[in-house]
């Protein structure tokens, strides 16, 4: 009993002493994070481990604000959603001025897909989407989308978006589309549409922006004999070249059900850079909230 009582004491003893240890490197680190956390510091040396795909340039474009000694909240790379995890670690470096930051990453799996159907009146569909993360190793997304239903024939959509510099608030897509309608139910036509589209997608400090440009060819074919004037008046080939703009701010305190705050979106598109449909179209939505009280609130649209 003796030596077994030695031994639990000598147990308890190593796990107060590792306790102790790791307290204390913990408070050292606690203390070293908030210290740095809002002051300019120096890097005397940069590594990043795990990293199999993702290009260096990338990683450099998004520490590039900490590397010329900026603060470490400028690190934007939970946000490009390519990694399951980012620590950083700093440590102490001969320098007193100067910090070591070791970089710690895991990558997202690459490829998934997704599927599903939607069944409505007289209605149903399919739809399959492949989509590839961190596709080129500069955190690109790359989806294909097909759709296939008793209406809408057919729907095929591809799409590149690559952020700017790392950037995940600055981005740029690139998208092609081919659709096919069957509109004989309630038209009396198909509708065949096929066109490209280059984005530009950015917040700034007003809002939400995206700047456009998009050429769109449509075609009315297989007319029936029960069509309308107006159906065949339309029938044929149109091509349409335009260039929209679309600001959002939202400083709503739900998107579902908001109790206060206000939504303004505001939308312009020009058409005749090409084609033959010319227009100007400007369009605005708003809403705001007010708090009455005892759960109840005003909505004016």
């Amino acid at each position: 009993m003796k030596a077994t009582d030695e031994f639990l004491n000598h147990n308890a003893e190593i796990q107060n002493n590792i306790y102790k240890e790791y307290g204390e490197a913990t408070r050292r680190l606690n203390d070293l994070v908030y210290e740095t956390r809002s002051f300019p510091f120096y890097i005397h040396s940069f590594r990043i481990n795990g990293t199999k795909r993702t290009r260096q340039a990338l990683l450099e474009s998004v520490i590039y604000d900490a590397l010329q000694a900026r603060t470490l909240g400028t690190i934007k790379l939970r946000r490009l959603d390519i990694f399951q995890y980012v620590d950083v670690f700093l440590d102490s470096s001969n320098d007193p001025r100067a910090l070591d930051v070791i970089l710690s990453v895991e990558e997202k799996s690459r490829f998934w897909i997704k599927t599903g159907t939607e069944i409505g009146n007289d209605a149903g569909s399919a739809n399959i989407s492949l989509n590839v993360r961190n596709a080129f190793g500069g955190a690109e997304s790359l989806e294909a989308y097909m759709s296939a239903g008793t209406q809408t024939s057919h729907v095929f959509e591809f799409c590149l978006a690559k952020p700017i510099n790392g950037n995940p608030d600055s981005r740029v897509d690139i998208s092609a589309f081919s659709l096919t309608k069957n509109n004989q139910i309630y038209s009396s036509h198909d509708e065949i549409m096929r066109g490209i589209a280059l984005k530009w997608r950015v917040f700034s400090r007003i809002g939400y922006h995206e700047l456009s440009y998009g050429s769109t060819w449509r075609q009315i074919c297989n007319i029936s004999p029960e069509a309308t004037l107006s159906i065949r008046e339309s029938a044929g080939h149109s091509l349409k070249s335009s260039v929209t703009h679309t600001l959002i701010r939202d400083k709503r305190d739900d998107l579902m059900l908001p109790s206060k705050g206000y939504y303004i979106k505001l939308f312009q598109e020009f058409a005749g850079l090409g084609g033959d449909v010319n227009l100007i179209k400007n369009e605005i939505e708003s809403q705001a909230n007010f708090p009455l009280g005892k759960g109840l609130f005003l909505v004016l649209h």
